[in-house]
C-alpha cells in the first residue's frame, strides 16, 4: 500500500492487527488503539459490541481535501445507531466531521455534519457482510454512496469537509460521542482522494472472498 493518498487502511481481519494496538497497513504506519473489540481471525475481522468498543488512530487532516471512505462491515442488530467510521470534532458546527452509520431507522447516513443524505439499503441491515463506501470531491462537491461496489446514491454537497479534527473513530462517532457500532468490521480505508467507479469496483471485487 504506496499510495501516498491513502491516509489509512486497516485490514482488520490480518493476524498480523491482532494486537493492540496495531499498526496500520499503508505508508504512514498509524498507531492503532484497540477498546474491546475482540479479534475474531480471518473472514471475521473485529467483533465490536455496540457499547464501548471501538479502534483510534491520528490520521493526516482531511479537511479541504477529496475524501474517500470505505468499509466492509456486518452488522448485528437493527433499530439503533451504528457508526462505522468517524472522523472530525462532532461538537463543533456543520461540516467539522464525518459520518457513516446506519441509523435506528435502518438507513444509511453519510457525508459530514449537518450534511448527510440518507439512503435505504438494498442489502439486509443485519447479519450479512456489506461494503459501502462513499466519495466526495472538494471542489465540486459531488458525493457518491457505493453498496458493494455498484453506485447507489449520489448528490453535491452544500460545502467540503473543513474539520480540523484529525483522531479517526472506528466503530463509533467522532469525539467519544458514542453510537458504538454492533457487529463486526472486517477491512476500513480512507482515502485523501475520490476514487472512480472502476477503483471502487476492483476494490470490491479484490477483497469480496473474504465476506460473501
Amino acid at each position: 500500500m504506496s499510495d501516498p493518498n491513502l491516509a489509512f487502511y486497516a485490514p482488520l481481519w490480518h493476524p498480523g492487527l491482532a494486537m493492540s494496538p496495531f499498526i496500520s497497513r499503508d505508508i504512514y504506519r498509524h498507531s492503532c488503539t484497540v477498546t474491546g473489540a475482540l479479534y475474531k481471525g480471518d473472514r471475521l475481522g473485529r467483533l465490536f459490541d455496540g457499547i464501548d468498543d471501538k479502534i483510534t488512530m491520528t490520521v493526516p487532516s482531511l479537511a479541504n481535501s477529496d475524501i474517500t471512505l470505505a468499509a466492509w462491515v456486518n452488522r448485528t442488530d437493527t433499530g439503533r445507531y451504528d457508526f462505522i467510521l468517524g472522523l472530525g470534532n462532532d461538537a463543533d458546527n456543520d461540516y467539522k466531521s464525518l459520518y457513516f452509520r446506519y441509523s435506528n431507522i435502518n438507513v444509511i447516513l453519510y457525508g459530514t455534519k449537518g450534511d448527510s443524505p440518507t439512503y435505504t439499503p438494498a442489502t439486509p441491515t443485519s447479519g450479512a457482510w456489506v461494503f459501502w463506501l462513499w466519495t466526495q470531491n472538494a471542489t465540486t462537491k459531488a458525493r457518491v454512496l457505493y453498496e458493494n461496489g455498484v453506485a447507489v446514491d449520489s448528490n453535491t454537497a452544500t460545502s467540503a469537509y473543513i474539520g480540523t479534527g484529525t483522531t479517526l473513530h472506528i466503530g463509533e462517532k467522532s469525539n467519544d460521542a458514542g453510537q458504538n457500532f454492533k457487529g463486526s468490521i472486517g477491512e476500513a480505508w480512507v482515502y485523501s482522494k475520490v476514487l472512480s467507479a472502476g477503483e471502487v469496483y476492483y476494490m470490491h471485487k479484490a477483497t469480496e472472498g473474504r465476506y460473501v
